[in-house]
């Protein structure tokens, strides 16, 4: 079903934003919750990981020569590095996932089929990555250009 488009005021167009606001703030913050926090979780612990390392290893000084002061520092942070990557790893692909959730929520609204959180995560789980990782480069770069062309029409 799709929606006849009219013309509208920009007043027209603030309260429509707000009334879709409300309509879909409660399974937006879900699917937030839900999402994102284990990726967030993980990415906190391994930075603590990672500053505890270094905490150590500052506190006991270097192990080895100096002459291999870059491999005591390299062997003693590398699985701390390692369970960082991997949080920052899982922290992307599940906003790539919330994000893409929230649009579908916000979508199947304004066509007026509201869906609920879950059928919204598995909706976006179901459609092909390359198109989700496309949507992100798309508004990223729409994103830039905003911010970077006043800036560099400043500049130059």
């Amino acid at each position: 079903m799709t929606v006849p488009v009219q013309g509208m005021t920009v007043g027209e167009i603030f309260e429509r934003a707000v009334r879709l606001v409300g309509k879909t703030i409660t399974r937006n913050l879900i699917i937030s919750v839900v999402v994102l926090l284990p990726g967030a979780a993980m990415l906190g612990l391994s930075m603590y990981a990672v500053a505890h390392q270094v905490a150590v290893w500052i506190a006991e000084g270097p192990a080895m020569a100096p002459q291999d002061f870059m491999q005591d520092v390299f062997l003693r942070l590398l699985p701390a590095l390692l369970l960082f990557a991997g949080g920052l790893l899982v922290l992307m692909v599940s906003a790539l996932l919330a994000q893409g959730a929230m649009m579908v929520v916000v979508a199947s609204e304004v066509e007026e089929r509201p869906v609920t959180w879950g059928e919204a995560i598995r909706t976006v789980a179901g459609i092909r990555w390359a198109r989700i990782i496309g949507m992100w480069l798309l508004q990223t770069a729409a994103l830039g250009s905003i911010l970077l062309v006043p800036y560099a029409l400043f500049f130059i």
